[in-house]
């Protein structure tokens, strides 16, 4: 999974550095969100942890320490070399209202709520919400030590929850992902047919991201209870071929180059099926692809 997990985090690089590689960012930390949500099923249904607290508290310890390293060297950087935030800071910072200020010193110093800042806006330092936070001047995401860590804050959401779904009975547990992702698709094709944009509220609004982490969780339930008995009577070369080939099906999926096919002309009577489609095949691929990985990667069997 080491190197798979690198892939997708240069994807995301190569976005950030304004160059188009591999999945592509966006493309890239929604299967983080999947392999998230595979790797919380795993640790929460296989006994590792009895109680909430030891959870979060472990969750935290992975998390954290990296989170502050890096937000505290972009702050010397910022102090030295004058790269934002503290420019931005000095330039506005005296206008913040209460809310504002107290927002982003508590986000920045906690994680907590940086995902709400993409659908925010500042002016004359009051927050105010926007559907649109890309047109708002100042560009609040300048406010922050790590803009990108919206993500990781979206992944908090979902460690505070995990627990209350995944410690569940196996019957009520697998029912209860399939209604959450049944909803948290509704949410995202809503979303989208509403003519909200698609980022953020498509692909960083929680719940319209929800079901990445549901799908994971549910992908490793499939993984232990029917795949990894398939795969031990498969070659593992053979194995790796197939995550090659799942993974390559996903990236010329989402770059639209299979063609496009209209059956009886039935999307042009439901038009919601294609992004339904778009929302969940890819992923479903993907989700593929990171059991086989995983069981190629995988030393605890």
């Amino acid at each position: 999974m080491g190197l798979f997990r690198l892939y997708l985090a240069l994807s995301i690089a190569f976005q950030h550095s304004g160059k188009n590689w591999g999945l592509g960012g966006i493309r890239a930390v929604e299967v983080f969100f999947i392999i998230s949500g595979f790797y919380m099923s795993l640790i929460l249904t296989t006994g590792k942890y009895r109680d909430y607290k030891t959870f979060i508290v472990n969750r935290f310890l992975r998390l954290y320490p990296i989170y502050f390293v890096v937000a505290l060297s972009t702050l010397v950087f910022s102090f030295f070399i004058k790269i934002p935030p503290l420019p931005q800071y000095e330039t506005y910072g005296g206008n913040f209202d209460f809310l504002a200020l107290f927002y982003f010193i508590f986000s920045n110093l906690t994680l907590i709520a940086q995902e709400l800042s993409l659908f925010l806006g500042i002016q004359d330092g009051h927050l105010y919400g926007t559907i649109d936070f890309r047109h708002t001047d100042p560009y609040i995401l300048i406010f922050f030590l790590i803009p990108q860590a919206w993500s990781l804050s979206v992944e908090l959401l979902f460690y505070a929850i995990a627990p209350a779904l995944l410690w569940l009975e196996k019957g009520k547990r697998i029912v209860s992902l399939s209604i959450f992702i049944l909803l948290s698709i509704s949410c995202k094709v809503y979303l989208i047919l509403s003519g909200f944009p698609y980022d953020p509220w498509a692909n960083r609004f929680f719940p319209s991201v929800l079901y990445l982490f549901l799908l994971g969780a549910l992908t490793h339930h499939v993984y232990e209870n029917f795949l990894y008995e398939k795969f031990q009577k498969i070659n593992k070369q053979h194995v790796f071929y197939g995550a090659f080939t799942s993974l390559m099906s996903g990236i010329i999926y989402m770059l639209g180059l299979f063609p496009t096919i209209n059956i009886s002309g039935v999307l042009n009577y439901v038009p919601f099926l294609s992004e339904v489609k778009d929302a969940l095949v890819p992923y479903l691929g993907y989700s593929f692809c990171i059991c086989l990985f995983f069981y190629m990667t995988s030393k605890n069997r």
